[in-house]
């Protein structure tokens, strides 16, 4: 994988497919958008080689709630692959858009103020370990706002040998 994947013709594939679209032209009210597409997730299968076993980049907003109090954007992914507990994925903390979850937050991280978009959780944050992985088939569109605390987590890595042998795509 190179920092130019997500700007590859599979991943322009996918942003462009019309339900896709069609979904995120509805939420804004608007057909010509412009969108972004920071990243691709794609992990071996770590439990046949522990220096396979990937990282993510932990809790985090991508909305600093000193800066942009309101709904400002919906993130969105299409995994390519079941998120299912063996695999991982994308995890939220439900309620964490709120003007009280923010407020706690603005709380606990003053010096996010001037940090931009970019807010990550400390790793002994109380909020660390209540995440809630959100399942899904391969195909599936997932949106978020952007206000919601959020990241990647591992799953178990527990799956029969049929499956082990996959790809995980997410």
């Amino acid at each position: 994988m190179t920092r130019n994947t997500p700007q590859c013709k599979g991943s322009w594939f996918v942003r462009s497919i019309p339900k896709v679209h069609d979904v995120f032209a509805k939420i804004w009210d608007e057909k010509d958008l412009l969108v972004s597409m920071d990243a691709v997730i794609a992990w071996k299968p770590w439990w046949y080689h522990s220096g396979w076993k990937p990282y993510t980049e932990g809790l985090h907003l991508d909305q600093n709630p000193f800066e942009k109090k309101d709904f400002a954007c919906v993130q969105g992914m299409v995994p390519l692959y079941d998120v299912t507990t063996t695999v991982g994925g994308l995890e939220v903390i439900p309620q964490t858009h709120t003007d009280e979850a923010k407020e706690d937050f603005r709380k606990r991280y003053p010096k996010m103020k001037y940090s931009g978009d970019w807010c990550p959780l400390r790793q002994k944050d109380p909020m660390q370990g209540s995440g809630q992985l959100v399942l899904a088939q391969a195909g599936d569109l997932i949106l978020w706002d952007s206000r919601t605390i959020h990241g990647g987590v591992l799953g178990t890595g527990e799956t029969d040998r049929e499956d082990s042998n996959k790809a995980q795509l997410a």
